[in-house]
């Protein structure tokens, strides 16, 4: 299991950005803004034959950490201001660290959902390799899978209310909205 930090300060691909954290006034948690300056290369992504970039000079990453919950949710929004994929990350805790920064132990398994609705479930080879070498507990791999049906259950109902507050974000955070930053390069 992996613990990864919001700012992605490790990221290689990354080599400019500006970064928001604070408390949420629309749910219990965390929200970032991470706004992509300059990168080494843009990342592209395809899922049943559609292929999106994901990251580019001028795209936004919006992560949502809810207390209590064994996920997160990151919108990415393009340069044009609009959520072109959310991804849920299926984690086992989150927090934040001793720098203020949220972090979250990744638990492999990942939801992506399309603006249209259609979703795809990734990386469940990773989560039964996981296992088999015993990098994840049997308690956290069925963690992971209930988290993944409660997702899957939100989504479908329509009742997956993170997705929404997800737009709140959209102009908040950064590129002048008067809130402090901090800037890696």
């Amino acid at each position: 299991m992996k613990r990864k930090k919001a700012d992605r300060e490790n990221w290689s691909r990354l080599l400019a950005s500006q970064f928001h954290s604070s408390r949420s006034t629309d749910y219990n948690g965390m929200w970032t803004r991470i706004d992509f300056e300059k990168i080494r290369e843009p990342l592209f992504v395809t899922y049943n034959g559609i292929t999106q970039c994901i990251v580019e000079e001028g795209y936004s990453w919006i992560q949502l950490f809810p207390e209590g919950e064994r996920y997160t949710v990151t919108a990415v929004v393009d340069t044009k201001g609009r959520i072109i994929q959310w991804y849920m990350d299926v984690c086992w805790q989150h927090g934040i660290g001793d720098n203020g920064i949220p972090w979250y132990d990744d638990l492999y398994l990942d939801l992506v959902i399309l603006p249209d609705g259609e979703y795809f479930i990734l990386d469940e080879d990773e989560l039964a390799d996981a296992l088999q070498s015993n990098a994840i507990t049997k308690e956290q791999f069925d963690s992971a899978y209930q988290t993944l049906s409660m997702l899957i259950d939100m989504h479908k109902s329509g009742n997956f209310l993170l997705l929404k507050a997800s737009e709140n974000y959209i102009g908040k955070g950064v590129r002048g909205a008067g809130v402090k930053l901090s800037s890696y390069k």
